[in-house]
């Protein structure tokens, strides 16, 4: 079950927000958060680790550090079970997918909460989200 309240998504059990619908004093601590924990050695969860392998994700060594010098765009901030934050980023710069035949982004699923990744996925550099359903963030 789904419930938009504006650009608010809720699902069972998380609610989302667009990172740029928050205010913007929660938009620099949450970056601040997701900088200090990137400059550490960040582990991924199993199910992270899992993806990145089932999905053959292999960024270049230069994405992988962008996204620890900060160069990276944050999409979405995600409360889960009313206990965990997370932010859902997306890296500036992009490599090309062997996998995918294109040029992608490299997105993480940052837990603020538990100071791990989550999850990793590639998104095309093309996607205009022409399949999102805004009714997702939009009510």
């Amino acid at each position: 079950m789904i419930i938009a309240e504006g650009n608010t998504r809720r699902t069972v059990g998380q609610v989302k927000e667009l990172f740029s619908e928050l205010p913007i004093n929660l938009q620099e601590r949450l970056v601040k958060c997701i900088t200090s924990m990137l400059d550490d050695s960040m582990p991924f969860v199993y199910h992270a680790a899992h993806m990145a392998i089932a999905k053959q994700i292999k960024p270049t060594y230069d994405v992988v550090k962008s996204i620890e010098r900060g160069e990276y765009s944050v999409i979405e901030a995600n409360i889960v079970h009313n206990k965990e934050l997370r932010a859902l980023i997306r890296s500036d710069r992009h490599y090309y997918s062997v996998k995918r035949e294109c040029d992608v982004n490299l997105c993480l699923v940052v837990s603020i909460t538990g100071h791990c990744i989550v999850t990793v996925y590639e998104n095309n550099i093309t996607d205009c989200h022409s399949t999102l359903d805004s009714q997702r963030y939009i009510s």
